[in-house]
């Protein structure tokens, strides 16, 4: 059965201009962000242990976009030297 033109696939659905309930979760997690110290307390609390960082960056990633196309003519690589961050430049 096709669907007819200006009607909804699922006319039960959630009502035109309702919030849905991840848009009251996000809002009530920013403010709880806020509160708590914002981006410097994440940052603190990022950096507080190899621990934490490693649960700061498997969250970072789930943040991503799962397919990420990088068009860039660089020759810098990124190193990972027992929890320090350093960038070392590549080959010339």
């Amino acid at each position: 059965m096709p669907f007819k033109k200006g009607r909804s696939g699922n006319p039960a659905g959630k009502p035109k201009g309702k919030i849905n309930k991840y848009s009251y979760l996000k809002e009530d997690m920013l403010f709880a962000y806020k509160k708590m110290g914002g981006k410097k307390a994440l940052y603190e609390w990022a950096k507080a242990s190899l621990q934490t960082k490693e649960v700061f960056y498997k969250e970072l990633i789930k943040l991503l976009p799962r397919d990420l196309t990088i068009d860039a003519d660089m020759n810098v690589n990124f190193k990972w030297e027992g929890g320090n961050d350093t960038l070392t430049k590549g080959p010339e």
